[in-house]
C-alpha cells in the first residue's frame, strides 16, 4: 500500500509491505538499467536516473497503483505490466510518471 501522506504513522502490515516494496523497486531498477539498450531512441539513461531517487520511485509506484481507500493506494506491478505489455509502452509510462512528478 502506498499512502498519499508519507508522514503518516505505522500501521499493521507495514513491515511486510516494506520488504515487498523493496523487491518491487529492485526489479524496476534492474529493468530500468537495460531499458535504454532495448529502446535506445525512446528513453535515456539520464531521464531514468530519477528512478534512483525516492521521489522518482514514489512517482512510479503511484503510476502503478490504484486507490483503495482514503489516502491509500495499492501498488500492483502485475497490473502495470498488463496495462503496458511492451517495452515501448512501459518506457513511455515510466517516463510519463517521472516527468509528471517533476512538474
Amino acid at each position: 500500500m502506498l499512502k498519499d501522506d508519507a508522514k503518516a504513522g505505522q500501521q499493521a502490515g507495514t513491515s511486510i509491505a516494506t520488504a515487498v516494496a523493496a523487491g518491487i523497486a529492485a526489479i524496476l531498477l534492474s529493468y530500468a538499467r537495460v531499458l535504454p539498450s532495448l529502446l535506445p531512441d525512446q528513453i535515456g539513461k539520464e531521464e531514468l536516473s530519477r528512478l534512483w531517487t525516492p521521489e522518482g520511485m514514489r512517482a512510479l509506484f503511484h503510476k502503478m497503483s490504484a486507490p483503495v481507500g482514503e489516502g491509500i493506494r495499492l501498488v500492483n506491478p502485475v497490473r502495470f505490466w498488463m496495462d503496458y505489455p511492451t517495452d515501448a509502452k512501459r518506457s513511455f509510462a515510466i517516463a510519463e510518471a517521472l516527468r509528471r512528478k517533476r512538474e
